[in-house]
């Protein structure tokens, strides 16, 4: 995740978001370090597979080649970026399923767009073609959708049948939450686990590993909709 500083406008037309997605292709095309992108949005939210050392290394080079593009067309000099990207890791299969859907409705959420496929800055676009650009990996997501709709070829019309439900703040919400976790760390806000004995937390922890490998604890469902359970 990356961030214009003091929440500036970073791509203020078309042709600066495909500069700076042509900055993530080629870093995605060093094989020797570049990240596999399996996901994009706007596209300063991405879903990768990588070291990181190669992350590191690859964003550094991405934000500083568009740093420079950006000022030099502008005439402008100084920072654009609120300093260096941001970067979580994605623990669960579960978890990775909700991410897609969370990137992919950013825009629709925003109102930038009636539907995700629709979004010409996003991967939800290539993912209702039959071919997408070369440096998006979309072989985890195209398996995914031949194993959920039981085809063996991959089908665009069929992905919004897995991926396409409509997002909820209350889903932004959740992936809001567990972003702010520190990788390793707990949720402040997350009082059960901290309140429990450590013979209930191992047996939690036991459930969570059989269940989908999250930390328990990680945000998974957000406060109101628990509230609204618990109520009904």
């Amino acid at each position: 995740m990356i961030r214009g500083i003091a929440r500036r406008t970073v791509f203020e037309n078309d042709r600066d978001a495909g500069y700076f997605l042509s900055r993530v292709a080629r870093a995605a095309r060093r094989v020797d370090r570049g990240p596999r992108v399996l996901r994009a949005h706007d596209p300063l939210s991405l879903l990768v597979e990588s070291r990181e050392r190669g992350l590191s290394y690859a964003m550094r080079r991405i934000q500083n080649e568009y740093v420079r593009w950006f000022n030099r067309g502008r005439k402008r000099d100084g920072a654009l970026f609120r300093g260096r990207f941001r970067s979580q890791p994605v623990e669960s299969l579960q978890y990775r399923r909700l991410l897609v859907r969370y990137i992919d409705e950013n825009a629709v959420l925003a109102r930038l767009v009636p539907d995700a496929a629709l979004y010409p800055h996003g991967s939800a676009r290539a993912d209702a073609r039959s071919r997408g650009p070369l440096w998006l990996a979309r072989s985890w997501v195209e398996g995914e959708v031949r194993a959920r709709t039981g085809t063996r070829a991959y089908e665009p019309s069929r992905y919004a049948a897995c991926f396409g439900a409509p997002g909820s703040p209350s889903l932004a919400r959740v992936v809001e939450r567990r972003i702010e976790v520190p990788a390793g760390g707990r949720d402040p806000l997350d009082d059960l686990p901290g309140a429990t004995s450590e013979r209930m937390l191992e047996w939690m922890r036991r459930k969570a590993r059989l269940a989908d490998q999250t930390r328990i604890d990680l945000p998974v469902c957000d406060a109101a909709r628990v509230v609204k359970r618990v109520r009904v």
